[in-house]
């Protein structure tokens, strides 16, 4: 094609929107309502089709970083705007098992309190989740995704020596490559976390303790992850917190305080088996996520207490203690003691449930725990560093 004819073409084009803008302007008022609904409501339909998977922002959450300098950035006030994708990441790894009733129990409650555009559940043996017990009930949570990975066995080419340490690491990754909120599988999101996605990270670390690894939301880019996987070069396979949790809090956090959204309370870290298992509190509430410390929970049980040795759809219905209200909200959407055999609900359902106008179950009936307290680590008392840490948060 010559270029005058490409001209010609270009100009007749050009003359035709031209025209047409002018019939427009022109045009009676009810025809200019008409045309601007239309052209509303096809911007709507392809924004709607576009992808189906994540919303406009997360897109750009997800593919581009906005020039976010974070040498400059404020974690005590954060940004205006979220700046992590609203996507929960749960690790599933090292057995080929169903899920557990608790671990069904918090994939629900994230997705109920979250509402998040994804929940990817990170895998190795994805299929056996699949012909699990659970898995019905799993698959009516909305937008929720098996992703199969590679269990790391090295880091930094030092071998792992078990699949807890493995997990440490593989969330790190997890975050760098997508950004997010991670929640261990044990962990019960109560409240969204809309709040700490300004931050670039933001991570539980409660009064004098190290941080806790169960709730994490963080930017891709985040300094704190870049570091903390770097510091695994001093990996000590046979100290069990030592890299995940000891090492990052003295020689990341206490060196460079800034660099998170250190969170005292609200994450639910610290040891709350007392008032999960022993008591009856309606306190829970005060808290927008709390981690059940499912593998620990019959630590120290005495026969005869009342605990079960597992929990199930139907033992949850009896339960007197405070994980019993929880999980019957999410459940059965409702808090009190049920006696009849009906299944559990779908979270659409539960979704639907007005929860402030339900009666509570829960009213310390048992003992008044105490929700608030950790037990403080001797050496953070008097190191100058752990101090000023803490008291530049608040603490």
């Amino acid at each position: 094609m010559s270029q005058a004819m490409s001209s010609r073409i270009f100009c007749k084009f050009q003359n035709r929107i031209i025209c047409c803008l002018l019939r427009v302007v022109h045009a009676k008022p009810w025809k200019r309502y008409l045309i601007a609904l239309t052209l509303i409501a096809t911007v709507y339909v392809v924004l709607r089709q576009w992808d189906n998977q994540n919303s406009w922002l997360n897109y750009l959450l997800l593919n581009g970083d906005f020039g976010i300098d974070f040498d400059n950035f404020d974690n005590v006030l954060g940004a205006a705007f979220p700046i992590v994708p609203n996507i929960i990441h749960f690790i599933k790894i090292g057995n080929k098992s169903d899920l557990t009733f608790e671990e069904l129990v918090c994939i629900k409650a994230a997705w109920l309190a979250q509402k998040p555009e994804r929940i990817l559940i990170h895998c190795d043996y994805c299929d056996y989740l699949k012909s699990g017990k659970y898995w019905s009930q799993v698959t009516r949570i909305p937008n929720l995704n098996l992703v199969p990975v590679s269990v790391p066995t090295h880091v930094w080419g030092r071998k792992l020596s078990s699949l807890h340490h493995a997990s440490d690491v593989l969330r790190i990754r997890i975050l760098q490559r997508y950004g997010g909120i991670y929640l261990d599988t044990d962990v019960f999101l109560i409240k969204h976390l809309d709040f700490y996605r300004r931050f670039e990270l933001a991570i539980g670390v409660p009064p004098k303790q190290y941080l806790g690894t169960q709730v994490i939301v963080g930017h891709r880019s985040s300094r704190f992850l870049r570091l903390w996987l770097e510091s695994y070069r001093y990996y000590k396979p046979d100290r069990w917190y030592y890299n995940a949790g000891e090492l990052p809090t003295t020689s990341i956090l206490f060196k460079k305080p800034t660099i998170v959204h250190a969170v005292p309370w609200d994450f639910g870290v610290h040891d709350l088996r007392a008032v999960l298992y022993n008591a009856c509190s309606p306190r829970w509430r005060d808290f927008r996520a709390i981690h059940l410390l499912s593998r620990h929970r019959l630590d120290g049980v005495k026969p005869g207490d009342g605990r079960p040795i597992s929990f199930n759809e139907e033992n949850i219905k009896s339960y007197k203690k405070t994980f019993g209200e929880m999980a019957r909200s999410v459940m059965y959407g409702q808090y009190g003691i049920i006696s009849d055999d009906r299944p559990p609900l779908p979270p659409l359902l539960v979704a639907l449930t007005n929860f402030s106008a339900l009666p509570r179950y829960c009213k310390d009936k048992y003992f008044l725990g105490q929700w608030k307290f950790t037990s403080a680590i001797s050496m953070f008392e008097n190191e100058p560093d752990a101090i000023n840490f803490f008291n530049l948060w608040g603490y």
